[in-house]
């Protein structure tokens, strides 16, 4: 068999990846990146493993010649064009509606042109992004959510504070979930200060789950009389 026909024979990269359905790309990657969820991380984790999988990660990462000054563009080949045209489909299938308009707006005419579109977009709303978070985290108050509900809340803000690359102190976040209790908790929470080992938010959210359910149970067998002791039998 003559090289000629070794090449004619070989399938091209874009119609192997032309067969990816859409119901397969969003299984590989079932997330959609959204500023407001802030979920980069994740969409980048899962982006990378589809796309390492099917062996294009150069058509979004680069290869090490694209980084060297020196190095001089090769133009791309047509079954190439293709390729970044498939992955450049996938990002847009796999990000929100807000960033698909953003990129529609800058034109991308590659999937690594995109990639790193999005990229500095992400940057850009980074620090903006974590003192929100933050202040939102010290402020945060129990209100009307359950027990649970609130530290779900509070373990959701550290992991997107934590994915915006920002060192969260574990003993600071106890502090901010205490702080944000109602005053028929104070009793609990100032055992909680006097142990020798100071709780983690694990230990504190288990204990606390536990008096809210002691708390209602009392609330429902005792008559509403406001100087009822009801922390009293807490412990």
């Amino acid at each position: 068999m003559s090289g000629s026909d070794v090449i004619n024979t070989t399938p091209f990269l874009s119609d192997k990846l032309s067969l990816v359905t859409h119901h397969h790309l969003l299984t590989r990657v079932p997330v959609k990146l959204d500023l407001e969820d802030w979920n980069y991380r994740s969409w980048e984790y899962f982006f990378d493993q589809l796309c390492s999988g099917y062996d294009v990660i150069k058509f979004i990462r680069g290869t090490p010649t694209d980084a060297t000054p020196t190095s001089t563009s090769v133009p791309f080949t047509p079954d190439e064009l293709k390729v970044h045209k498939i992955i450049l489909s996938w990002i847009f299938t796999t990000i929100s509606d807000p960033l698909q308009k953003r990129l529609v707006v800058a034109g991308p005419n590659t999937a690594k042109e995109a990639w790193d579109i999005l990229t500095n977009i992400v940057k850009d709303n980074k620090r903006t992004r974590a003192s929100t978070l933050k202040t939102e985290l010290q402020s945060i108050q129990l209100g009307t959510l359950s027990m649970e509900a609130y530290f779900q809340k509070i373990e959701s803000l550290v992991t997107t504070l934590t994915s915006l690359d920002y060192v969260v102190n574990d003993e600071d976040v106890v502090h901010y979930a205490i702080t944000g209790l109602p005053e028929k908790y104070n009793q609990v929470c100032g055992y909680m200060h006097y142990q020798t080992t100071f709780p983690d938010l694990k230990m504190v959210r288990s204990l606390l789950v536990a008096v809210e359910m002691r708390l209602k149970t009392k609330e429902v067998s005792l008559p509403l009389d406001s100087s009822s002791p009801i922390m009293a039998t807490v412990f």
